[in-house]
């Protein structure tokens, strides 16, 4: 299979360096404008599947790309979800009592939100079920999630730990795409990366 990764356009609270977490996101006119631009270098691409996380803002810059395949398989799922932050959700980012959290930085949980190692679990899983539905196949599937998101996804492809993917991978601009050849035995192979071509 192909898979296409991508992030959802600039928020509102992107332009404020608001941590967003679960929170739906608004995206801005840059954003409605980068979602555009990004269905527009896709509109030719042959999309069976699309997932994308259930936020808003997610969900918004998904609805750009769907107009051009309305056939797709359209699917909302919460696994593809930012790291919810509890808490934290709504402030400045690198405010509020961090250090006052137990334990490291992979299993500190804000009260109302996951530790990173919970998010790990639900995005391997993810992982997982899109090589055994799709591997042996030749369709195309988009993936819309979240910088943090699409890192650790990133990351399961790459079969790197949890530690390496939050520290070695790059994390998406707002609508730049990865393209992926995926096989059944997990192998992968790198089209594009990172790619930003659709907003020159």
């Amino acid at each position: 299979m192909k898979l296409i990764l991508t992030r959802h356009g600039e928020t509102e609270e992107n332009k404020l360096d608001i941590n967003q977490g679960w929170k739906p996101g608004h995206l801005s006119e840059i954003g409605i404008e980068q979602a555009k631009a990004l269905a527009g270098i896709l509109k030719d691409a042959k999309i069976d599947v699309i997932y994308t996380s259930d936020l808003s803002r997610c969900v918004k810059t998904s609805s750009e790309i769907r107009k051009y395949h309305p056939k797709a398989e359209y699917l909302e799922d919460k696994r593809l979800r930012e790291r919810s932050t509890g808490i934290f959700e709504g402030t400045i980012i690198g405010e509020g009592d961090w250090d006052s959290l137990d334990n490291d930085l992979y299993n500190n949980k804000p009260k109302g939100g996951e530790s990173f190692v919970e998010v790990w679990a639900r995005i391997k899983d993810f992982y997982e079920e899109l090589l055994r539905k799709y591997a042996d196949t030749d369709e195309i599937i988009l993936v819309v999630g979240h910088g943090g998101s699409m890192c650790l996804l990133l990351g399961a492809i790459y079969h790197k730990d949890l530690e390496y993917s939050l520290s070695k991978i790059d994390k998406l601009k707002n609508t730049a795409f990865t393209e992926l050849e995926l096989h059944k035995d997990g192998s992968y192979k790198i089209l594009l990366l990172n790619s930003e071509k659709h907003l020159e």
